[in-house]
């Protein structure tokens, strides 16, 4: 019996044995990774060579040439940061203007409110200085450009020699200016007065303080202003900012939806955007006079495909003049950031039931507003969110249990960038 079992264990063990042989020699003729182990010399047909990973650069880069014909990146490609010539598979953080002609149309439909008082102007991540320069020939008093890649200094050198007095250079990243609040906190260096030492304070009802001129490929730069300006923090001290933006749609949809939109993407963003904000769509301009460019269709909030985007909008986004003479007293900002934040979490949520809790037997009051028992958060505007904030804030809970409890919440505050 035991034999039969040797021999039975010595014919399984040469029938695998000849498998794996027959194996790895098939794939030494076809050239496959097994090769290396194999001794039998076989003549091997040439393998397949893989397509150079240069290869899509270069296809990207003769469309950037055939697309910017005549502008001024076509003489200067060489010069420019490589990673501008790849085709990104998402919007990058950084997009630069890079089209003459494109930097004109997006000059014109800015100067006539950008010029309606001597205020200065920043511009953050200018590149190569094409919309730089339209804005100087536009007649502007000053403008600070502000490019943290060192590869368009050459550039931007060249256009304060042309424009001296009135263009200066610094390199610094204004997209990642909360930093620069977030490391003020900790030690004596004033690295926001530092950056900006020509820019003086004005009040908040005065003229707009901050003009700021870029483009943006998301909502966290605009995102960090709105919270800047609730904890009244540095931009904040400079009076009002007021914004002119280019943008992807998405990006405005965010901002501007409303409980139409689904309840997705209805959150406290908005809600507080159109809170303090004025904000105007002023035109729009080719997403192809950016770079780098998008390759592949985007995906929408649902999963959904859709294509790529093809325009840029130009925006104009400024703090409201009146909003701490009429809209919302200036101490209470910061409890109207937590109350929204805490009634949009979940949007569907009653109206009634949701106050109740705060405030008992406040339901009457707030059905003579107009609010019912099926009144969802998701369904009220930003104008109706702060009409009832405003009559919250004159009940006994809100300054016994309301406002204890935001600030045991307040260290959020410095980490929540929506």
């Amino acid at each position: 019996m035991i034999g039969i079992k040797t021999k039975a264990g010595f014919l399984f063990r040469r029938f695998i044995t000849s498998k794996i042989s027959k194996f790895i020699e098939a794939q030494n003729v076809r050239g496959g990774r097994y090769a290396k182990f194999c001794t039998v010399s076989v003549d091997q047909p040439p393998r397949r060579t893989s397509v150079p990973l240069g290869r899509r650069r270069v296809k990207a880069r003769e469309k950037i040439l055939e697309y910017f014909s005549g502008t001024t990146l076509q003489e200067h490609i060489d010069d420019l940061p490589i990673n501008l010539m790849n085709l990104s598979s998402t919007n990058s953080e950084h997009l630069y203007l890079c089209h003459d002609g494109v930097a004109s149309q997006v000059v014109n439909l800015i100067q006539n409110d950008l010029m309606t008082d001597s205020s200065k102007v920043i511009e953050m991540n200018p590149g190569m200085g094409c919309l730089t320069k339209k804005i100087m020939d536009a007649g502007i008093q000053f403008l600070k450009a502000l490019e943290p890649n060192e590869k368009f200094e050459p550039f931007l050198m060249d256009l304060s020699k042309e424009y001296p007095d009135k263009l200066t250079i610094d390199k610094t990243d204004f997209m990642s200016f909360w930093k620069l609040v977030h490391l003020d906190k900790y030690d004596e260096v004033k690295r926001v007065a530092q950056l900006l030492p020509e820019f003086s304070r004005v009040p908040w009802g005065d003229k707009p303080g901050l003009k700021v001129v870029g483009t943006v490929s998301d909502t966290k730069f605009v995102s960090f202003v709105m919270m800047d300006i609730i904890r009244q923090s540095k931009m904040y001290s400079y009076g009002r900012p007021c914004l002119y933006l280019c943008l992807p749609p998405r990006v405005w949809e965010k901002f501007t939806c409303d409980g139409s939109t689904g309840l997705v993407r209805y959150t406290s963003l908005p809600i507080l955007f159109q809170t303090i904000f004025d904000y105007k769509l002023l035109g729009q301009v080719p997403r192809k006079a950016f770079l780098p460019w998008q390759s592949t269709p985007m995906r929408s909030d649902k999963g959904k495909k859709t294509r790529t985007e093809e325009y840029m909008y130009v925006v104009r986004i400024e703090g409201k003049k009146n909003l701490f003479s009429e809209v919302i007293d200036e101490r209470l900002l910061q409890a109207y950031w937590f109350f929204v934040h805490h009634n949009m979490y979940a949007r569907t949520s009653k109206v009634i039931q949701q106050m109740e809790a705060w405030e008992p037997g406040c339901g009457p009051a707030l059905i003579k507003q107009g609010f019912n028992v099926f009144t969802q958060f998701g369904d009220l505007t930003s104008e109706d969110i702060l009409k009832i904030f405003k009559k919250f804030s004159t009940w006994h809970s809100f300054g016994s249990s309301f406002i204890p409890c935001m600030e045991n919440s307040s260290q959020k505050m410095e980490t929540l960038f929506f």
